[in-house]
């Protein structure tokens, strides 16, 4: 132990000990710097997603109609890869079936409002009148067949027909190849 101790005394004196204090405090001071970095970068956060559906009405809605218009759009010919973008003023209104009932006692009104429910096993569900869907404000339709004015009008006049919609809604462009 003694002759140890003599070494790491001879390794801190002399000559060679500047330079050797210098290496290890440079080397200590990348290892902050190096700590302080990694401390300063956000980490990249994983998010788990489950099977629990929380997609809004109004982007279920947009996804569907994304999807049968791709589907019809695929099918004329020359049109090659397409991708379709629906855009929408709000989420579907859905009206269901109820009752209500309204009574009046000593001057104070009272409502009772009954929804009526269909059973499907064992899960309910209200009974749907009316689903009034949302406006269309626009639909971007990009292919890589649309290369000329006539393919890109073709295309225009499909989607604004098949939505009834204002051809003025509906923009058609050339997609990479």
């Amino acid at each position: 132990m003694a002759e140890e101790n003599k070494g790491f005394k001879k390794l801190f004196s002399g000559e060679g000990s500047k330079k050797l204090k210098t290496i290890i405090c440079i080397v200590l001071f990348a290892i902050i710097v190096i700590i302080f970095i990694s401390a300063m970068i956000p980490k990249k956060e994983t998010v788990k997603t489950s099977n629990v559906d929380n997609t809004s009405p109004s982007l279920k809605y947009c996804h569907e109609l994304e999807g049968k218009l791709e589907n019809v759009l695929l099918s004329v010919k020359g049109i090659g890869k397409v991708k379709v973008f629906v855009m929408v003023s709000e989420s579907p209104t859905y009206t269901y079936l109820d009752e209500t009932n309204s009574s009046t006692s000593q001057g104070q009104s009272t409502s009772q409002v009954t929804i009526y429910e269909t059973k499907n096993g064992s899960a309910t569900s209200p009974v749907l009148v009316r689903e009034e869907l949302p406006e269309i404000l626009g639909v971007l339709v990009v292919a890589t067949g649309a290369k000329d004015l006539k393919m890109q009008t073709t295309l225009t006049n499909v989607i604004a027909n098949v939505l009834s919609i204002s051809i003025s809604k509906v923009e058609v462009l050339e997609g990479k190849g």
